[in-house]
Parts: C-alpha cells; structure tokens; sequence
C-alpha cells in the first residue's frame, strides 16, 4: 500500500460527492424530472472518480494498477463532460421544438458523445506514461487528444452557461444557472491545474467544491 495526503482528500471528497448524490435523488423522487435524474448520474460518476483515485493507494504508484484506475478515471471524465453537455443542450433543444434551432442543438450534442467516444478509443490504445512521483502520488503526462478534447467541451459549456445567465429573464433561474456556472468554473479550473505535479493534491478538494457548489444550485429553490 502506498497511501498519500491525495488520496485520503479523495476519500473524503467521494463520500461528500455520495451524499450530494442522495441528496440530488431525493429531489429527483419528488419532482421526477429527468434533468435532475441525469444531473444524479453526473454527481454518482463524480464520485465514483475520486472513489478510484483514492483506491490507487492500494497500490504502488505508477505501477500497471495505478495506469488502469488512471485510464478508468479519464473515461469517466469523458462521459460526465459529454453528459453534462447534454444536460446543458437538451432544454435548449425543448425550446426550439421543431424549428432550425434544435437541429443545430440536436447536432451538437450528437457530436459531443463523438468526440468523448473517439477520445475513450484513443484512450484505451494508449500507455499510461507517467513522469514521476510526488508526495507520494504518481503523476502522467495527459495524452493530448484526450485533454484537447474534455477542455473543448468544457469551454463549450461555460459558454452555454454563460449564454443562459446573461439572456434568462427569470431571477430565480438565473440565480440558479450563475451558481451552476461557477461550482463549474471551480471544476475545469481543478481539471486544469490536474497536470501541475505540485498541485495536483489539491485537485480532489477544489473538484469537490465546485461540484458541491453546482449541487446547491440544483437543489436550490
């Protein structure tokens, strides 16, 4: 066993992200709304995530156990990008029903679940090429195509986020998409800072937090 300082952050960072999970399926029990039913599995992949980083201490690091659960770790980071994309578009596409518009949304969204899938092929044809070890932690250079790949997506729904904040009429909505917004700034700012060796302990802490933050503003009233 090779237990780290990052490792027990993302045991702890699981088991919040379980309780926002359950805390999300109530509301989903009571409204039934699949929008809330997909943002349960989004939170439920998250926290499955830090569940298998956390179990790489089991393991010594950069070994082929700590490849695999690392690989595990970026498939799913591919499918939550994707379907939080879809959580984003799909309200859109109800909107413009049958016109143009929801074509065009209806595309894009298709084409997000490409690229995560052709980015999962990639994946899965590369080795794991780790760079070192620090603070007990392994770290690996992210594979290009996968990175290029969740950051455009990424961007692509801050951007959406942002298009809704600034056009929406209702306070409570937009309230309620500002917070989505930032709990998802949080996120990619996480994701983004994930490659800087020395920093990557906090990782798992600042993911949580602004997962945590999008929570609120789903269960917001």
């Amino acid at each position: 066993m090779a237990f780290a300082l990052i490792h027990y952050i993302s045991l702890i960072s699981a088991v919040a992200l379980f309780i926002a999970t359950a805390a999300v399926g109530k509301k989903y029990a009571s409204n039934r709304n699949p929008l809330t039913l997909v943002f349960v599995i989004f939170i439920l992949l998250f926290a499955v995530s830090m569940l298998l980083n956390f179990s790489k201490g089991f393991f010594e690091p950069a070994g082929i156990e700590d490849a695999l659960l690392s690989k595990a770790g970026l498939s799913l980071g591919l499918i939550v990008t994707a379907l939080f994309s879809s959580f984003l578009l799909y309200p859109l596409s109800v909107q413009y029903r049958e016109t143009t518009k929801q074509k065009i949304i209806l595309v894009v969204m298709a084409a997000m679940w490409l690229l995560a899938g052709y980015a999962a092929f990639i994946l899965g044809t590369l080795e794991i090429e780790f760079t070192g070890v620090v603070d007990g932690a392994s770290n690996f250079r992210m594979p290009m195509a996968i990175l290029g790949v969740i950051i455009f997506e990424s961007f692509v729904n801050i951007g959406i986020l942002l298009l809704v904040v600034l056009r929406e009429k209702d306070p409570t909505f937009r309230t309620r998409t500002l917070i989505l917004l930032v709990g998802y700034t949080i996120f990619i700012t996480a994701e983004m800072i994930d490659s800087i060796a020395h920093l990557a302990v906090i990782v798992p802490l600042v993911s949580m937090v602004g997962l945590l933050t999008m929570t609120y503003g789903i269960l917001r009233e």
